[in-house]
C-alpha cells in the first residue's frame, strides 16, 4: 500500500515567527487550522499542511516512522520536508525557503474556490545529470489571511529526470477541491513508474485513479497533457513516439489511439481547444476518439500557425504564399515566415471566413479575439529587415472582422480616455495561443481602437472592473504596474518593483513575482 504523504507541524514562538515542518503519515486527511498574522511584521516561516496560531506555540512530532530497507537506495530527500518562511514586506510578503535540494516553482495556479493559490516545488537529490531523486510538493496559500499548507505530491527514482519532469504535472482541477495529476513512483532498485492521482488540495486526502499509467516511455518524453471541459476526459502524448492515451475518468477506462500523434522538436504537432474535446494535428482536425473530423485542402499554400479562439467556436490557421527572403521576419535563432493569407474555421472544420492579401509586400495575422462579439482582430503589415529583430513590422494597421459575416473595418487609433465603450480584444504579443496578451481596447462603435506603445503584458482585472496590467523595463530591471478604468477611462500606475520576471494576478488582487517569489497586495479603487 502506498503511504500517503501529509503534513504535521513544528511552532516556535521565537520573534513572533511561525515555522512549520513536514512529516510523514499514513492518515488519508490532516487536520486544518486557521492562522492569523495579526499585523505581523517578522518573518512568518512556514511549512506544512496543519497552521495553527503562533499565540499558542505547540511543538507536534511523528514517532511512526517507517523501517528504512536499505539506506543505500533511500535519498534524505524523502524525510526532508519541505520548509518555507513567509517574510512580511511592506505591500505583502516574501516566500523563502530552504535551499539543501534545491527550489523551484514548476507550476502556480489559483483554485477554483479563489481563495488560494498553489505553488507546485520541485526539489532533487541527482546524482548525475539525469539520475534523481525527486520529489514534487503542493504548496497552498491563502494570501488574505497567510494561511498555509504544504502536502507531497510525490517522492520517486528517475534515471531520465527531463521525461519525468514533463509527465509529473497537476494537470488542473476536477472539481472545487481535487486536483488531478501524475504522480512517481519507484526507486533504484525498481523501475520508475507513474500514476494518474487526485488529491484535496485542502486536506492533503489522495487517491490513485490508474495505477502504472501511463507508460514510462523514457528516453521519449511527454507534450502537456489536457483535460476537458467536462473534467472527464484526460488526454497525454507521447513526444516523439505520439502515443496517446485517453483516460475516461467517469468510467475509470483508458484507451490508446490507433493512430500515432508523433511531435518533432522543437515544436508541439497538437493544438488542443480551450475545451479540450477536439485537436487539430498537421492540419487535419481530431476528436478525443482519435476519429478524422476535418482534412482541409492547403491549396498549395505554405501552411503556418493555427490557434484556437478562447470560447473554442474557431480555429485561425495562417498560409504563405511564397517563402522569399522578404517575406521572413528576423527572429533570432530561426527567422520566421510570415503569413499572407488566413482561414477561419468552426469545430466541424468547415471554413467559415478567410482573408489574404493582394500586395506581396503586405502580410497579415489574426493577432486577437473578442469572443463576445463573434470578432477578431487582423494586423496588416509589410517588413523591414534592416530594422532590428523586433521591431520590422512596418506600416501596420488594424481590421477587426465579423466572424458572422467577414467583413472586415479598419481601426484607427485613439487615446485610451477617447474610447466611447472599452472592450477588450485578446491580442496576443505573436500569433501562438500560448504567448502571452497585450492591453487592447476596441470602440467598436466608432471603430477606433488603443494599445501600450510600452512592451505591455496583460495580468487580468480586479473585482471592480479594472484593467491590470505590466512592463518590464529590462535594463533597468524595473516593472511598473498599471491600473485602468473602464469608468473614468483613467489609468493609474502602481509603485515600480525591482524584478524582471513575470507577473501573474492572481484572486483578482494579489500580483505574484514569479522571480522573487514575492505576493504584493494591489491597490484597488
Amino acid at each position: 500500500m502506498s503511504r500517503i504523504w501529509l503534513i504535521l507541524v513544528l511552532i516556535s514562538s521565537i520573534s513572533g515567527v511561525l515555522f512549520v515542518t513536514g512529516c510523514k503519515n499514513t492518515p488519508s486527511t490532516a487536520p486544518s487550522a486557521t492562522y492569523t498574522p495579526n499585523g505581523m511584521t517578522t518573518p512568518t516561516p512556514v511549512s506544512s499542511s496543519e497552521v495553527m496560531n503562533p499565540s499558542t506555540p505547540t511543538s507536534v512530532s511523528n514517532t511512526s516512522e517507517p523501517p528504512v530497507k536499505n539506506e543505500q537506495k533511500v535519498s534524505s530527500l524523502a524525510s526532508k520536508n519541505l520548509e518555507i518562511t513567509l517574510t512580511s514586506t511592506k505591500e505583502g510578503f516574501r516566500i523563502d525557503h530552504d535551499e539543501t535540494f534545491g527550489f523551484y516553482v514548476m507550476q502556480t495556479l489559483p483554485t477554483p474556490r479563489g481563495d488560494a493559490v498553489l505553488h507546485v516545488v520541485r526539489r532533487m537529490d541527482q546524482s548525475t545529470a539525469n539520475d534523481a531523486w525527486i520529489r514534487k510538493d503542493l504548496v497552498l496559500i491563502k494570501p488574505e489571511t497567510k494561511e498555509v499548507q504544504i502536502y507531497t505530491l510525490m517522492n520517486g527514482y528517475t534515471t531520465d529526470s527531463y521525461s519525468t519532469d514533463s509527465i509529473t504535472q497537476v494537470l488542473g482541477f476536477i472539481d472545487q477541491e481535487h486536483i488531478i495529476y501524475a504522480a512517481i513512483h519507484g526507486d533504484q532498485d525498481t523501475p520508475t513508474t507513474y500514476n494518474i492521482e487526485k488529491m484535496n488540495v485542502y486536506s492533503g486526502g489522495k487517491e490513485v485513479l490508474f495505477n502504472n499509467q501511463p507508460d514510462n516511455v523514457s528516453p521519449d518524453f511527454y507534450m502537456p497533457g489536457w483535460l476537458n471541459d467536462k473534467k472527464e476526459k484526460l488526454v497525454i502524448n507521447s513526444f516523439k513516439d505520439g502515443t496517446t492515451w485517453v483516460f475516461d475518468l467517469l468510467n475509470h477506462n483508458v484507451i490508446k489511439l490507433e493512430e500515432k500523434f508523433k511531435n518533432t522538436w522543437p515544436r508541439f504537432a497538437l493544438f488542443p481547444s480551450p475545451d479540450g474535446n477536439l485537436f487539430w494535428y498537421h492540419g487535419k482536425l481530431y476528436n478525443l476518439q482519435g476519429q478524422l473530423i476535418y482534412a482541409p485542402n492547403s491549396l498549395g499554400r505554405i501552411e503556418l500557425g493555427l490557434y484556437w479562439s478562447p470560447d473554442s467556436r474557431y480555429t485561425v490557421r495562417h498560409f504563405a504564399n511564397d517563402d522569399k527572403p522578404e517575406d521572413f521576419l528576423s527572429g533570432g535563432e530561426n527567422d520566421i515566415l510570415a503569413p499572407q493569407s488566413l482561414t477561419i474555421n468552426d469545430p466541424t472544420g468547415k471554413i467559415v471566413q478567410q482573408a489574404e492579401t493582394n500586395d506581396p509586400k503586405v502580410h497579415l495575422e489574426l493577432v486577437g479575439w473578442i469572443p463576445e462579439q463573434q470578432a477578431a482582430v487582423i494586423q496588416y503589415y509589410e517588413i523591414d529587415r534592416s530594422r532590428p529583430e523586433d521591431d520590422q513590422k512596418t506600416k501596420v494597421n488594424y481590421k477587426l472582422m465579423s466572424l458572422l459575416t467577414g467583413v472586415q473595418k479598419t481601426l484607427m487609433p485613439t487615446k485610451l480616455e477617447d474610447l466611447t465603450s472599452s472592450t477588450r480584444a485578446r491580442v496576443r504579443t505573436y500569433s501562438c495561443c500560448t504567448a502571452p496578451e497585450i492591453p487592447f481596447f476596441v470602440d467598436t462603435n466608432n471603430s477606433t481602437f488603443w494599445r501600450s506603445e510600452d512592451r505591455a503584458i496583460y495580468l487580468g482585472q480586479f473585482t471592480s472592473g479594472e484593467h491590470v496590467w505590466n512592463v518590464v523595463d529590462h535594463r533597468r530591471a524595473m516593472a511598473k504596474i498599471y491600473v485602468f478604468s473602464p469608468l473614468t477611462k483613467k489609468i493609474r500606475t502602481l509603485e515600480d518593483k525591482k524584478t524582471i520576471s513575470d507577473i501573474k494576478l492572481f484572486l483578482k488582487s494579489w500580483a505574484f513575482d514569479t522571480g522573487n517569489l514575492t505576493y504584493q497586495k494591489l491597490e484597488m479603487k
